[in-house]
């Protein structure tokens, strides 16, 4: 997953170098924002999945109780 953002922000990184005339700052400091706003996103998503995993274990461990 970390090769797959740094491959990302590589490309990012040469599209935005070609695009802003190359200038350093905007060409390092613009994907470096993109990266870091995918990165949480991801994180977010990935706590959201395993949060609903949970609850999915905790309703099927409480209805088999019940129906013990």
């Amino acid at each position: 997953m970390i090769v797959l953002y740094i491959a990302i922000s590589f490309v990012i990184l040469f599209l935005f170098a070609t695009l802003i005339d190359f200038d350093l700052y905007k060409a390092i400091f613009v994907p470096a924002v993109i990266i870091g706003l995918l990165f949480s996103i991801s994180q977010k998503l990935n706590t959201l999945i395993n949060q609903s995993k949970d609850e999915v274990v905790e309703a099927d461990t409480t209805e088999n109780i019940e129906k013990d």
